[in-house]
């Protein structure tokens, strides 16, 4: 079974309330598997458009060409549509429109690249680090020339937010394309000045660095489809949506790969992450702090609707690599 990468923006003001608002309104609304309890991603992100790369652990898994073949479509869509539109819900599959400040470490990312803007997400880490997918800056086949940044908005094209231009991305030094230690770390020009669309994101401490997160429920948002089969990003906005955590004894077709690296999400009742979701954030809600625990790195090729899981990379397996860029 092939998959795809793919996996968005975030919110300061008294986190801790609007966690525990979040996590009461999951449980009244159950039915729309949406939890801040806990934040997984995105599932079953499509990437079409990737080339028989073969990567340790996984069978013929395509998802080189993710710059070309899916952001730089999306994101001439996206342009169009944000032209177009007032207003609009966003993308994830099966998933609810956000307001930025309920999202305020979400990143927006353009790549440039001589194809055109592609699209990605990220997360703030500080007032000049941002995280993401490696392969957002280098996919295997198509190196990216620039990352566009874009914090405090829902929308990746407009004049809201902060938006600023940077080539300075280091990715991990174990990298391979397209999806072996999916992690890139972006430095900000200069340091943006926080405020409730801008906040950054906690990474795990303690007792988090170890824990699995099997259970937990994670919220996963991006600027990507909302469906399979979308001819036309009929929304422009930032989407988000509450997955599963599972094993990966049950994260089929993904289940041989390393769990040491990677979270699974599930991707059951149609609700995952989509194409153009990649490098975007899946949180969770831990004692009250929002936190991150994965980026958005691979789904199936079968479609985000199918029920199939999305993969993230897991941020507590890098972080010696992280601090020392922070």
């Amino acid at each position: 079974m092939p998959f795809n990468s793919v996996c968005r923006l975030g919110c300061t003001v008294h986190m801790k309330t609007l966690a525990v608002t979040v996590l009461i309104l999951a449980a009244a609304t159950s039915a729309m598997a949406i939890d801040l309890v806990n934040i997984t991603g995105f599932e079953n992100i499509n990437i079409t458009g990737f080339e028989n790369i073969n990567v340790t652990g996984f069978e013929n898994i395509n998802i080189t060409g993710y710059l070309r073949e899916v952001g730089v479509p999306l994101a001439a869509k996206l342009r169009k549509i944000e032209e177009d539109t007032d207003h609009n819900p966003n993308r994830i599959v099966g998933g609810e429109y956000s307001y930025i400040e309920f999202f305020p470490y979400q990143v927006g990312l353009i790549p440039t690249t001589v194809y055109g803007d592609s699209v990605c997400g990220g997360s703030l880490l500080n007032t000049q680090r941002v995280l993401t997918a490696a392969h957002c800056w280098f996919d295997g086949q198509t190196q990216s020339a620039s990352f566009k940044v874009v914090l405090g908005s829902t929308r990746l094209y407009g004049n809201d937010g902060v938006r600023m231009e940077t080539k300075d991305v280091t990715s991990h030094p174990s990298f391979v394309p397209p999806v072996t230690n999916d992690i890139a770390m972006i430095k900000l020009p200069y340091e943006v000045e926080y405020s409730s669309s801008i906040t950054p994101i906690a990474l795990p401490t303690g007792s988090e660095l170890k824990d699995t997160f099997v259970g937990w429920y994670g919220m996963a948002s991006g600027f990507g489809y909302k469906r399979d089969g979308e001819s036309t990003a009929t929304e422009k906005f930032l989407r988000y949506v509450y997955l599963p955590i599972i094993p990966f004894n049950q994260c089929y077709p993904f289940q041989n790969i390393d769990p040491s690296i990677y979270i699974c999400a599930s991707g059951a009742g149609g609700k995952s992450t989509c194409l153009g979701d990649s490098g975007g954030p899946i949180v969770v809600n831990s004692n009250g702090k929002i936190v991150l625990i994965g980026i958005c790195s691979f789904i199936s090729n079968a479609g985000c609707e199918k029920g199939f899981p999305a993969v993230f990379t897991r941020v507590s397996a890098y972080m010696k690599w992280i601090k020392k860029l922070l």
